[in-house]
């Protein structure tokens, strides 16, 4: 992403102003998945872009019937939490963004993890986020650590943004919830 005279790889930007003409900012550090990208051949860009455009109405129909939900979890009891995720739940989505405290610390209740291990059952990727801009997360504190136990998927350092934008893509070229993991847990890496 390009802005202002400044550029930064995509899943590290944030707005971080509405009006300002410094409204983005990202960052372009090493250890942020970008830096494992490689440059194709013009040849080999070329093959791509046929091999996308031979799929692309198939995707174009797969991606209408993604969505990906977000829950912002605020200050307020588990219990209500608990009932917020599941009515995200009702009709569940591809993926499930949750944006938690600090590096990804989110309350830990019965109800909570009875909803995200339904959510879990029913094919759902849920990804942990964090409500704060930059530095991603990590299962450092008890207060987080607990939601990999029921199959909460880590987001490293991708914006929320970019966790969206990964969940749509990997709804709409996988259908298998298995396959869906295992390419979010490669992009993590790459």
């Amino acid at each position: 992403v390009a802005f202002n005279g400044e550029y930064w790889p995509a899943q590290t930007v944030q707005k971080i102003h509405s009006r300002d003409l410094s409204a983005f900012t990202g960052h372009s550090r090493a250890g942020y998945p970008a830096s494992g990208y490689r440059t194709l051949s013009a040849q080999s860009r070329q093959r791509w872009i046929d091999d996308a455009l031979t799929h692309l109405p198939r995707w174009q129909d797969a991606l209408q019937q993604q969505h990906v939900s977000v829950y912002y979890a605020t200050p307020q009891t588990p219990v209500q939490l608990a009932r917020q995720l599941q009515h995200l739940l009702d009709q569940p989505p591809c993926g499930l963004i949750l944006l938690g405290y600090g590096l990804g610390n989110f309350p830990d209740h019965p109800l909570i993890r009875q909803a995200l291990t339904h959510a879990q059952q029913a094919g759902v990727l849920v990804i942990l986020s964090t409500q704060v801009p930059y530095g991603g997360t990590e299962a450092r504190y008890a207060s987080g650590d607990w939601l990999g136990t029921v199959g909460v998927l880590p987001s490293a350092t991708l914006t929320p943004a970019a966790i969206y934008a990964r969940l749509m893509w990997l709804g709409m070229l996988h259908t298998d919830r298995n396959t869906r993991r295992r390419r979010w847990l490669a992009c993590l890496k790459a």
